[in-house]
C-alpha cells in the first residue's frame, strides 16, 4: 500500500499457526516513509475488546504488550515488538529533554469505554491525542529555541493508562522516520503454537 497524501509505504505479511481456539497468528508489516523532510509518519496499531473478558496492558523495553482472557480464546498474549533498526525522526536540540515529553520506537496508551463505544475506537485516539498535544504543546512552547513545534513529539503518546482496571482498547504507536517494520503477534493458549520474529523470518521466507 503506497498513501502519498501520508507519505508512507506500507507492506504486511501474514502468517498463521495451527493449535487450540484458531491457532496463533502474525502480521510483519515493512515499509518506508516518502519524505526525506518529514517530521515522521505516526503508526497505530489498536486492540479492542467489545464482549467479555479482561486484558492488560503494558509497554516495556520497546516491546508493547497485551495480556487477555475471554470465554471463547482463554487466555492468550498480544506483542508488537518494532525492528531495532526503526529510527525515529531528528529532533532539535532544545527539545530533547522537555519533562512529561519523550521519544521512544513505540509507546502506548489504555483506555475504558463502554462496550457499546468501542467500534468507535478512532474517535476515542483522536481524543486522548488532541487532549496530550495541547498538554505538550505549551511545554513545548516554553523551550523552542527557534525550533517551532516537532510533529513528533506533539503528537506522540505517553503510555498513559496501561495499568487501568477494566480497559478495554489498547493503543500502540510508533513514530517512524526512514525505512521500517514491526511484528504483531498474537498467541493461542496452545504452547505448541508459539510464533516469535524469528519465526516470521523462516516461515515468511518460504
Amino acid at each position: 500500500m503506497r498513501d502519498n497524501d501520508q507519505g508512507v509505504e506500507i507492506k504486511p505479511t501474514f502468517i498463521k499457526v495451527p493449535g487450540q481456539l484458531g491457532g496463533s497468528w502474525a502480521v510483519r508489516f515493512t515499509g518506508r516513509t516518502l519524505n526525506e523532510d518529514t517530521q515522521g509518519v505516526s503508526l497505530v496499531y489498536y486492540f479492542g475488546l467489545e464482549g467479555n473478558g479482561t486484558l492488560s496492558t503494558s509497554v516495556k523495553d520497546d516491546v508493547a504488550m497485551v495480556r487477555g482472557r475471554t470465554p471463547d480464546l482463554g487466555k492468550f498474549p498480544i506483542r508488537i515488538v518494532p525492528a531495532h533498526s526503526n529510527q525515529l525522526p531528528a529532533v532539535p536540540e532544545d527539545l530533547r529533554n522537555i519533562g512529561g515529553i519523550h521519544s521512544s520506537k513505540i509507546s502506548g496508551v489504555g483506555l475504558k469505554v463502554p462496550k457499546t463505544d468501542v467500534w468507535k475506537a478512532k474517535d476515542a485516539f483522536q481524543d486522548v491525542l488532541l487532549e496530550s498535544a495541547q498538554t505538550r504543546v505549551r511545554a513545548m512552547a516554553k523551550h523552542a529555541q527557534g525550533s517551532g513545534i516537532h510533529g513528533s513529539l506533539l503528537f506522540g503518546l505517553n503510555n498513559a493508562g496501561l495499568r487501568k482496571k477494566g480497559t478495554n482498547l489498547f493503543f500502540a504507536q510508533m513514530i517512524v522516520h526512514g525505512e521500517f517494520s514491526f511484528d504483531v503477534i498474537y498467541e493461542c493458549a496452545d504452547k505448541t503454537s508459539h510464533i516469535d520474529s524469528e519465526a516470521i523470518d523462516v516461515i515468511a521466507s518460504n
